[in-house]
């Protein structure tokens, strides 16, 4: 019998894209479509990171789907969650098995990551990804029911109004 997955997407259009593109992947591995998440070998949900709301979302249904997992399935958190804060989330989540940020396998390695070799239920620590201009990322708190606060504030310069004398006419 072939392995079977279950594929949650939230988010924007651009990851029911991703989310297009994971299936035909996983077909072509061998694995068919589950009836619901509770009969799957690999249960996967394609996150958002957008908005604060979008990560709770996406936490509370990494959550929910693995409390309705069958025993020895894998839980697997892809998209933008997973790619800005996998190791932060393998550690603050030890239900989760891996997440794979993009252009990694969802079906690769059976350990969840070093990174969660802890496992606390809280992991407060910095994003390694590189800031842009003018955004300052604070640390980023993922807890299990509160999960997610990032602080990003702008750092542009103020600007102060010119000082160059005025010219009028005479």
């Amino acid at each position: 019998m072939p392995d079977l997955y279950w594929l949650e997407t939230l988010g924007c259009p651009k990851n029911q894209v991703d989310s297009d593109k994971l299936v035909g992947l996983l077909q072509d591995q061998g694995y068919e479509p589950a009836s619901d998440p509770g009969n799957a070998d690999l249960v996967v949900v394609n996150t958002c990171a957008f908005i604060e709301a979008a990560r709770q979302e996406s936490v509370d249904t990494l959550l929910q789907l693995s409390a309705v997992r069958r025993p020895g399935a894998r839980l697997v958190a892809t998209g933008c969650l997973a790619e800005r804060y996998g190791g932060e989330l393998v550690a603050a989540l030890p239900e989760l098995d891996m997440a794979a940020g993009f252009g990694v396998s969802v079906t690769a390695g059976t350990a969840r990551s070093l990174a969660a070799a802890s496992t606390p239920t809280a992991a407060s620590v910095e994003t390694s990804a590189p800031a842009k201009a003018g955004v300052v990322r604070t640390p980023v708190n993922l807890t299990r029911r509160g999960v997610v606060r990032e602080v990003i504030s702008s750092t542009s310069p103020s600007t102060s109004p010119s000082t160059s004398p005025s010219t009028s006419p005479s």
